[in-house]
Parts: C-alpha cells; sequence; structure tokens
C-alpha cells in the first residue's frame, strides 16, 4: 500500500507501459500495467525522504532530478547517480521548482529565486561528487577498470564499467583505507600503483596499502631506462625503487643530492633530470653508483633564468618549460637552447607544464590557461579552454589523457573531465 501521504510531484514515461514517479517526500517509484513499486535511488548519501520536485529526460539512458534541498540529480536508468548539482558546484541555490532539457541536451533549472543552467552536453565536466569531500585533485591514474583520484585528503577508486565517456560512470566514490591525507602523485608500474604522499611512498595491491618507504613525502615516480629500475622524486633527494612482477621495493637514496625533486624525468641513458623552482635544473648521471655526478644548469648553461624551470620528457627528448618558452639540452655543447620544433608553436610564452598524450597532442599550462597543441592538421594548432582559467590548482597542476574520450584535470574542488 502506498503511504497516506504519498504526493506524486512529476511523472515521466520510461517505456511503453511504464511511468516513473517522484513524490515529495517519499522517493521514486515506477508505475506498471501492474503494480507500482519504489524505484530505488542508488549513489553517495542520497535521502528518499527529501523532497522531489520535477523529473525530465535528458537522453534514453539518463534523467534529471530537482529536489528542495540538494539541488539537481543526474541519474541512469537503474537509479545509479551519476552526478548532482547543487550550490557547492555553481548553483545560486539548491531549491529547484522545475527543470527543462533543451534540444542541445542542456539543462535549465528554474530555482526558489532565479534561473541556472547546466551545459551538461559541453565536453568539459565537473567531477567533484560528496564522495569526494571537496578535495583538491592533484593526481589521477586508471589500472585495472578502476580510477584512483588523489587529493588533499586522501585516495579515492571508483569501479569503471566499459564506458567509453567515464564522466558518465555514477560518481560513488570510496576511500582507500589507509590513504588519508595529501597525495601528491599516482604511477603505474608493471601493473602495480604507487602513491606519493606527505608521509611516504606506497604500492595498492588487491591486500591493500603496503608501504615501500616511510618517514618523507614523495612526489612522484618515473621509469627508468631499465625494467627493473624506477626513480623516486621525494622532499630531500632522489630513491631508487627495484620493480618486480609482485613488489615494489626501495634500493638506495642517490647519494650527494638533497634538494626537493618534485619535477623528475629518466632519458634513454638512465639519466636523471629533476627541476627545482627556485635553483635551475639538475642533470644526475651515473645513479646506481656510489659516487653520482650532479650538475646544476642556470642562466649560466643556457636557460632564460635559474627561476621556474620544469622539467619534462616529450617526444622522447629532455625538455624544459620555462618563462620564455620551451628549451631543450644540447648534448655536445652540453647547454639548454630554445627548442626550435616548439619555438614555433609557443614562441615565447610563459610555460609550467607539460604532459604528452597518446595520439602525440601536447598539453599545457600558460600562466592560468589549460591549452593543448593539436597535431592532426598540416599545420600544428593551439587550442585554449576558457572555461577552466583559475580552476586549476596554480602550481600543482595535473593533466591525465587517459585516451581521447577521457581527459582528467585536477582542480581547486576535485577533478574536470574532458571529453
Amino acid at each position: 500500500a502506498l503511504p497516506t501521504d504519498f504526493q506524486a510531484t512529476a511523472a515521466l514515461a520510461i517505456g511503453a507501459d511504464s511511468l516513473l514517479l517522484t513524490t515529495g517526500k517519499h522517493g521514486l517509484y515506477l508505475v506498471t500495467v501492474a503494480e507500482i513499486k519504489p524505484f530505488p535511488l542508488k549513489g553517495h548519501a542520497i535521502s528518499h525522504t527529501q523532497y522531489f520536485s520535477s523529473l525530465i529526460r535528458i537522453d534514453e539512458k539518463t534523467f534529471a532530478l530537482g529536489t528542495y534541498t540538494n539541488g539537481c540529480y543526474i541519474i541512469d536508468k537503474e537509479g545509479n547517480l551519476i552526478q548532482n548539482f547543487s550550490r557547492r558546484s555553481g548553483l545560486q541555490n539548491n531549491n529547484i521548482r522545475s527543470l527543462y532539457c533543451d534540444k542541445n541536451r542542456n539543462i535549465w533549472l528554474g530555482l526558489d529565486n532565479g534561473i541556472d543552467f547546466i551545459a551538461y552536453n559541453n565536453a568539459v565536466k565537473h567531477i567533484n561528487p560528496a564522495s569526494l569531500t571537496n578535495g583538491s585533485g592533484y593526481a589521477s591514474a586508471f589500472l585495472n577498470n578502476q580510477l584512483y583520484l588523489g587529493l588533499s585528503d586522501g585516495l579515492f577508486q571508483l569501479p569503471l564499467p566499459g564506458l567509453k565517456d567515464i564522466s558518465y560512470a555514477a560518481n560513488d566514490f570510496t576511500p582507500v583505507a589507509g590513504a588519508e591525507g595529501q597525495i601528491w602523485g599516482l604511477s603505474t608500474l608493471n601493473n602495480q600503483l604507487l602513491v606519493n604522499s606527505h608521509d611516504g611512498l606506497y604500492s595498492l595491491a588487491a591486500q591493500g596499502l603496503r608501504p615501500v618507504l616511510k618517514g618523507t613525502g614523495f612526489w612522484t615516480v618515473q621509469a627508468g631506462a631499465g625494467n627493473l629500475l624506477a626513480v623516486a622524486g621525494k622532499y630531500t633527494g632522489i630513491q631508487l625503487l627495484q620493480v618486480s612482477d609482485n613488489a615494489i621495493t626501495a634500493r638506495q637514496t642517490v647519494p650527494g643530492f638533497h634538494e626537493s625533486a618534485r619535477f623528475v624525468t629518466v632519458d634513454n641513458n638512465n639519466t636523471v633530470w629533476t627541476s627545482h623552482p627556485y635553483r635551475g635544473v639538475y642533470k644526475i648521471e651515473g645513479i646506481e653508483s656510489s659516487r653520482p655526478t650532479v650538475r646544476l644548469y642556470t642562466n649560466q648553461n643556457g636557460l632564460p633564468s635559474a627561476l621556474n624551470n620544469h622539467v619534462y620528457r616529450v617526444r622522447n627528448k629532455i625538455v624544459i618549460a620555462t618563462g620564455k618558452g620551451i628549451y631543450s639540452y644540447n648534448r655536445g655543447k652540453d647547454v639548454f637552447e630554445p627548442a626550435p620544433e616548439f619555438k614555433q608553436i609557443f614562441g615565447e610564452k610563459s610555460i609550467r607544464y607539460l604532459k604528452e598524450d597518446a595520439q602525440g597532442n601536447i598539453w599545457f599550462i600558460h600562466e592560468k590557461n589549460l591549452g593543448v597543441v593539436d597535431f592532426a592538421a598540416l599545420k600544428p594548432q593551439l587550442l585554449y579552454f576558457p572555461e577552466l582559467k583559475d580552476k586549476m590548482v596554480s602550481g600543482f597542476e595535473h593533466i591525465n589523457p587517459i585516451n581521447e574520450c577521457n581527459i582528467l584535470v585536477g582542480a581547486e574542488n576535485g577533478f574536470y573531465h574532458i571529453n
């Protein structure tokens, strides 16, 4: 029997002989010729006793629900929560009185005291569900059909079905036990996930989180030229790691180098390059020996300045993103020079982040703007995403091009997804 105070607030045909009803205080109901029964919603902290005010179809697989207290929910046909738009994600308030989906699948919201617009069919979507606790996004990784997000307050994971666009997955992230606090980076080596955190380096396996080395913070891990070696940048120095099929273990710290190593890469000769924002760029050769060679490069060695240099490996070359464009290393002269192949693209733009995707396109940060160099045309094109300006964690930007349909960008609150 229906509750005595049952009140239907909206109805939507979802099949030839079925309706979906929203109610004031009793959740959703599925109505068929044979019966009327509750339609459970599945997701993080969805209350079935809240007031559902409106219901619309976005497409054949997704619906939007309006509420008086928690904004707008996007759900799939099985009732799984995909996304929640609320005041926290930019709405003027959480009191939704009506909804409308236009021909471009964008959503208009009639509020208690205004109108809002959600560009739902946009290529850029904000991923910041309540389960992520509004932390800042620093790192991400995709491994074995699991999406991992590293935030300022811990590591979270989400099992992913075979979706082409992962932004349509239910946003019910769960925290990884033992990985609370600041996560600086995530790396995958030999089908294993490495977690760089404020208090150490950890590996995550089916058995849970296992410490590789504790006692200091780790920024990043990069694979060495050989399959059995990896290099980790930490708060003070460079750590060598041994990689095997079932474990990653700590070897020695590289002697003679004690600077913070947040930006690290390794070339084909197992030479480690690391940049320090206030010192310059270091080249470390013979990393497995007891007396490696450490050399510092500054404006005395071709760089435009000793400040604000960021080292990356792009198109199989060691390059430096600087305040005056991209520089590359001339081994014959042992100096850095403006990289001619990038100068025609960037000129002397201030660049502080570079990431190459599987298609050979290069994602970058210019000042506080996210862009990509598209090499699909005869002449490379610079494309920008103005809607993400000032939305990223300044100085700690993160871009992860999983594939052409799924690019994750760390944000001040959660992440952004670009298709």
